[in-house]
């Protein structure tokens, strides 16, 4: 029953990690080909050319777990629980807070959609 219990909660951490990724997900323009191929019939230069892009303008779409765990989840910060709030206490200077709160607003707006509709 312990490694059943486990299992799920690896499970459900699993699920919101996708779900978070979908939210916090930016909509990239496509890299202009000289030909209006599909990404599949496209050449490998041109298929790498447009992850590489896509990569750099948006780390955190699409990313592995481990880009994720990486960035945002593996990071040295305070957690401050009260009766109203929690507030999680970020370094100054840490590389990746843009992304940080990119996730934050995202799962706000998800919040609001969810509350609303």
């Amino acid at each position: 029953m312990a490694n059943l219990f486990r299992l799920m909660m690896h499970v459900i951490a699993a699920n919101m990690l996708v779900c978070f990724r979908r939210e916090a997900a930016k909509d990239i323009a496509e890299i202009p080909v000289a030909t209006e191929l599909p990404v599949e019939a496209r050449s490998q230069h041109a298929k790498r050319q447009q992850h590489n892009k896509r990569r750099r303008e948006d780390p955190l779409g699409e990313g592995h777990a481990n880009t994720w765990r990486m960035m945002l989840i593996k990071v040295a910060a305070r957690v401050i629980v009260t009766t109203r709030r929690v507030r999680i206490l970020i370094p100054k200077h840490w590389p990746y807070a843009k992304y940080f709160e990119q996730v934050r607003q995202a799962l706000d707006s998800l919040e609001l959609r969810l509350r609303t509709g």
